[in-house]
This record gives structure tokens, C-alpha cells and sequence, in this order.
């Protein structure tokens, strides 16, 4: 017997309305690949979430902690003593204030004129020192009570170093080095010297690009025979020297191993310790030097940061000259921040991964203007204040809003599909405010459609709520509470689709594990 036409079509209406259930972007934001080619589990933006392993989390948040600087803090400098006593410091353009404890800071404790401080921690026999230099104000180091300032150094050829003209400096083999400002030549002191004479060593015969040295580090390897350190010296063009030994004075101890060319470096706080390896910050991108010098050009697969490459050469381009470019590792929290200065000393943003699955974020409300840890947490120098980062749940007691937009997906049917309705699964403790909406086809929109407050659980602090999912960005302990809503959205037929997921946490942590699509599809649509 035939069925009639009326007939057969609701037979398959019925046969393929479907649920396809499309896993949270956990491999993160993703800035290199066109929308049309980009693979399930990347977010187009992923602003204040978080990827984690398995689920996204909306981030943690920041609290004042030292206030009444009399203005910006251009520099934090931690000074760890090896009975583990640290102090923290902030630097403005008029001074070094102690910003150890919580509340309004005290006096001055070392006049500058140049806020932008670059430091270092030395320990020799005689005691632990931090060390300071800006290129504008002598040389300074505290010793755990006391700020001294050594104007200049003899120099051991011949001549006079003057202080106020190292831009920055570097701890290698027990020694202090410095880079003079607009200079190719380095100095450096004694083995356990914090005083005395030091000897000049010229690099300007390595590099053909020219230019001038702007930083100094050094990069642990193993090669073979047991770890070793190696001595990086960057310029102002991109090329890297580096050279194998312990003292630069004597041939048989101190020897090249390499001039490499990479981009231009973004800023004097272009080189970061990464576990074993060192990661160059760069107009290009973030790169560790184990990776990306593997020939003597840039091997540009090689950065960390290849994910949001696009991203990143244009923050450096539009932004490059601006002060606050850095770079900052929090081994506790799995966290690899790259500061972007948007405007110099007003507002910045921050290119997140999370070192443990690779994936990156970014993270928008907090402006800062660099970066410290001390005692495992972090800290951030805002205006005339400085904040802890990575704690609680808003920002200086404000909501933290927090965007995304997923790849575009055919939701597992290649034909055209109606969605009808959209249940993103949640976790939700506290009081967040979620709003959910569709891009089709490749275009982009900016409004909301359902919207909707969800409130339950309990008390969102007393436990580290972030640690367990892979390490660093997970589930917590008990108070989360499943959201199963289904809500309609606007929508038309359709062969992709990408997911937009508003959350605005208010003292609450909202996770995000997939998102669940009610459809129809296969070309019957009505």
C-alpha cells in the first residue's frame, strides 16, 4: 500500500528531529584558522573563560591589595631570601614602595625617576639581593632591610660604567650581568660580587643587522653530559647569540654557539624561565628557544602561542612601541599570561594558555600594567595600586563577564537543519546570569537571545575550586548544580552553526562541559 505524500513527510520529519550534543571549546581560542576550516573544540573568542581539560570555567578574579602609590606601578619585584622571607615591591616613577602587606603602602623606600624597573634576585655568600635597573636611575639593590645605590663600576680595561645606563641585567654561573643602554657590549662582576670592577665583552662583530643588546638569559639544556647553562643575549632586531661557558674573560671557557634570527623582541621583558627551557616574546609570537631555534631562522610552528598567531602579530603591530609587554609563568595555577599593553599605562589585556592542555583565552578587566609573583600568587600593578590576580570570583567586587563563540559546526548533518531549541550543559555555583544565541552560515551577530538567572549551591570560597581538571581549570567539590534548561533561539535554516555562551558571573563560578542542539534537518524543512 503507498503512503501518501502527507504522510511520508511526517514520517520524516519525525525520523530526523535529533539531539547532537557538541563537546565545550576546551581546545580553546583560536586565531590562526579560517571559520570555515576551523575544527570542533576551538572557540572564535573565548574572552574570561577558561579552558580546561574536559569543561570551561569562568576565571577567577582579582582584589585590591596595596594602595596609595601616587601613581602607576610601571614594575613588582619580588625579593626572595633563601630562608624563604619575601618581600614585595612596587615601582612607580617617583619611588620603590613596600607592598608586602595588604592596605595603603608607607614611605618611599628608594627614590627613582623611571618606574620601569628591571630586577633580578642574587644570592651570594654574603646574603640574598634584589637588584634594580631602569636606564635613567643608578643601580640599586635591597638587601632584606636596606636600599643601596652604586652610581658606577670601574671597568677593568679601562674607564667608567655608570649605572644609570644599564637597561638590564641577568644572573649566570654566580655572576651579575648587565646590558648597556643603547650598547653591544655586556659587563659583568666578579663571581659572587655584588661591588668591584667589572669587564667589558663586546658582541657587535655577531650581528649584521645591527641595533643594539636589550636583554639578557639564560637557557637550561640537557646536552647529553648533564644539564647545563647556556647565555642568551637578545638584540633590539631579533637576532640571538648564544654562548656556552663560565667565563667570558678566557677563550677556552667561553665559547659561541649560534647567532640566530627571529623577529624583533616586544619590549626589555622579552625572555621568561619555562620549567627548563626559556620563552622569547616576540612580534611574532611566544616562542621557547628549544623549539624554535632548530635552524638558524624562525621556525614559526614552533610557538607556544601558534593558535592565536594571527592575534598576536596584530596586537604587536598595533601595539608593539607601548609600554607593558610581558610575559609571566605561575607554575601553581597552570597559567602562562601574556601581558598586551592596548594603551600604555591605561588599559591592557591579556593572551591566557593553560599550560597544561595548550589551549588559550583571553582575559579582559584587568589592567595591568606588569606582573609579579610572590609566594605563589600572583600579582598585578594597576593604576596607583597593586591587585592579586587569580582569586575569588569578581573583579574588585564587580561581575566578571564572560564571552564565547564556537567553531562553526554542521552538528553531524552535512544538509541544511532547523535548530529548534539549545541546552548548553552547566554547572553553576552562586549567581550567574546566562545568555545564549546562534550564528549561522558565517555571520556573525551580537545580540542575545534567552536569558535567564540560576542560583544554587553554596558558599563559592574555602576551597581551591579550579586545580582538579587537568591541573590547573576544573571541577569543584560538591556545589555545582547541573542547568539542563532547554531554551529557544532565533534561527534560520542552516548548514553551520556557531554557539555564543554570555555568562555574567556575580560571586560565582560557572562551568561549561557541551552544549546540547535540538534539530531538523535533510531538506524538508517548512
Amino acid at each position: 500500500m503507498m503512503l501518501t505524500p502527507a504522510k511520508t513527510k511526517r514520517q520524516a520529519r519525525q525520523l530526523i528531529d535529533t539531539v547532537q550534543t557538541i563537546p565545550a571549546p576546551t581546545l580553546g581560542w583560536n586565531a590562526r584558522d579560517p571559520v570555515a576550516s576551523m575544527r570542533r573544540g576551538y572557540a572564535i573568542y573565548l574572552e574570561n573563560w577558561f579552558p580546561g581539560a574536559s569543561k570551561v570555567f569562568t576565571r577567577k578574579g582579582a582584589v585590591s591589595w596595596a594602595t596609595g602609590l601616587p601613581s602607576a606601578v610601571k614594575a613588582l619585584a619580588a625579593y626572595n631570601k633563601a630562608d624563604g622571607t619575601a618581600k614585595l615591591f612596587g615601582a612607580t616613577d617617583t619611588g620603590i614602595y613596600d607592598c608586602t602587606t595588604s592596605g595603603a603602602v608607607g614611605a618611599v623606600s628608594s627614590v627613582i625617576t623611571n618606574g620601569a624597573l628591571l630586577t633580578a634576585n642574587y644570592t651570594t655568600t654574603a646574603g640574598t639581593y634584589l637588584f634594580a635597573v631602569n636606564g635613567t636611575d643608578s643601580i640599586r639593590y635591597y638587601d632584606g632591610a636596606t636600599w643601596t645605590v652604586t652610581a658606577s663600576y670601574t671597568i677593568s680595561s679601562g674607564g667608567t660604567l655608570t649605572t644609570s645606563n644599564i637597561i638590564n641585567l641577568n644572573v649566570f654561573k654566580r655572576s651579575l650581568f648587565f646590558i648597556e643602554k643603547n650598547s653591544m657590549s655586556f659587563f659583568y662582576l666578579p663571581i659572587d660580587s655584588i661591588a668591584g670592577t667589572v669587564s667589558r665583552f663586546p658582541l657587535g662583530g655577531l650581528f649584521a643587522k645591527g641595533g643594539y643588546l636589550v636583554a639578557m638569559g639564560t637557557w637550561t639544556i640537557d646536552g647529553g653530559a648533564g644539564v647545563d647553562d647556556l647565555a642568551v643575549f637578545v638584540t633590539s632586531e631579533g637576532q640571538l647569540a648564544i654562548y656556552k661557558g663560565t667565563d667570558p674573560s678566557t677563550a677556552a671557557t667561553w665559547t659561541l654557539q649560534g647567532v640566530y634570527d627571529l623577529s624583533s623582541p616586544l619590549g626589555l621583558k622579552c625572555l621568561m624561565k619555562y620549567g627548563g627551557d626559556l620563552l622569547y616574546l616576540s612580534a611574532d609570537g611566544i616562542y621557547p628557544l628549544s623549539k624554535a631555534l632548530l635552524s638558524t631562522t624562525l621556525n614559526s610552528k614552533a610557538a607556544v602561542s601558534d593558535t592565536i598567531t594571527d592575534a598576536f602579530s596584530a596586537a604587536s603591530t598595533a601595539y608593539g612601541s607601548a609600554f607593558g609587554w610581558q610575559s609571566i609563568f605561575s607554575l601553581k595555577d597552570g597559567l602562562l599570561i601574556v601581558n598586551v599593553p592596548v594603551s600604555a599605562l591605561s588599559s591592557s589585556v591579556q593572551f591566557v594558555m593553560n599550560t597544561v592542555n595548550g589551549a588559550w583565552c583571553t582575559f579582559t578587566g584587568w589592567n595591568a600594567f606588569c606582573w609579579e609573583i610572590m609566594d605563589g600568587q600572583l600579582y598585578m600593578g594597576m593604576a596607583t595600586s597593586v591587585a592579586k590576580a587569580w582569586t575569588g570570583t569578581e573583579d574588585f567586587g564587580n561581575a566578571v563577564t564572560c564571552l564565547a563563540k564556537t567553531a562553526y559546526d554542521d552538528l553531524n548533518i552535512s544538509v541544511s537543519k532547523f535548530i529548534k531549541m539549545v541546552r548548553p550543559l552547566l554547572g553553576v555555583q552562586g549567581a550567574a546570569g546566562i545568555s545564549i544565541a546562534l550564528d549561522t552560515d558565517y555571520i556573525s551577530g551580537t545580540d542575545y537571545d534567552a536569558i535567564f538567572t540560576t542560583i544554587s549551591g553554596s558558599s563559592v570560597f574555602g576551597t581551591d575550586l579550579w586545580v582538579a581538571d587537568g591541573g590547573s581549570g576544573a571541577t569543584w567539590t560538591g556545589d555545582a548544580e547541573p542547568q539542563l534548561t532547554w531554551m529557544t533561539v532565533a534561527s534560520n535554516p542552516c548548514f553551520v552553526a556557531a554557539f555564543r555562551l554570555r555568562a555574567i558571573s556575580n560571586n560565582s563560578i560557572v562551568e561549561w562541559s557541551a552544549t546540547d542542539f535540538l534539530l531538523e534537518g535533510g531538506g524538508v524543512l517548512s
